[in-house]
């Protein structure tokens, strides 16, 4: 899967229509978006099935909230890394009243754990792909041949920013299912965009 996902991602480096881009751009908004709201709390890889299926247990209410906390402080609580569970949501974890209460914090502490090694790359390729959008907005009012190379430059950005984000995955250090690609047709070649609707192509 991983293999495929790139591959199709490179050949977007060719061709990218606008409905493709804008896909794109949501994409790593949402995505950078998560990271930034994400906590940082380390738990290994091993323990990941297990603490979703105990969080969707809660949910579902098949466990109780101290059934859910005594599961989370035996089995999962002593296997964090540093920097530890953030003071304020242990706090949360002690006042949950209900048992949708404490999968939610339990589900924030599992985003921040499956994201956790994979941040600061992450953060980086945030910072450049920001880089990239503020450069083609200052595109505007040049001529026509400097605004469609801003274009292509801004473009060919931004497939970079998912490529580099899935080599964070392929590196192990992200969810295999980390990007959504459910809105972006990564098969098809977009063959009656070629007059409009359709960026140039990137060299």
């Amino acid at each position: 899967l991983r293999l495929k996902q790139t591959e199709a991602l490179k050949k977007l480096l060719n061709r990218v229509t606008d409905v493709r881009l804008e896909a794109l751009e949501e994409m790593l908004e949402d995505l950078f978006e998560r990271v930034e709201d994400s906590v940082e709390v380390s738990l290994p890889e091993s323990y990941w099935e297990d603490f979703e299926d105990m969080v969707d247990k809660l949910y579902q209410e098949d466990l109780s909230v101290a059934q859910g906390l005594s599961e989370f402080n035996l089995k999962f609580r002593p296997n964090f890394g540093g920097p530890g569970i953030p003071p304020h949501l242990a706090k949360q974890l002690e006042s949950a009243k209900s048992s949708g209460e404490l999968a939610d914090v339990l589900d924030e502490i599992y985003e921040g754990a499956q994201i956790f090694r994979g941040r600061n790359e992450l953060k980086n390729i945030a910072a450049q792909w920001g880089a990239a959008q503020k450069r083609a907005d200052k595109a505007s009012g040049l001529s026509p041949r400097e605004v469609a190379a801003a274009e292509a430059e801004y473009t060919k950005a931004t497939v970079d920013a998912v490529l580099q984000v899935q080599d964070v995955i392929n590196k192990g250090l992200l969810p295999q299912d980390f990007l959504d690609f459910d809105s972006i047709d990564l098969e098809s070649d977009d063959d009656d965009d070629d007059d409009d609707g359709t960026r140039p192509k990137i060299k």
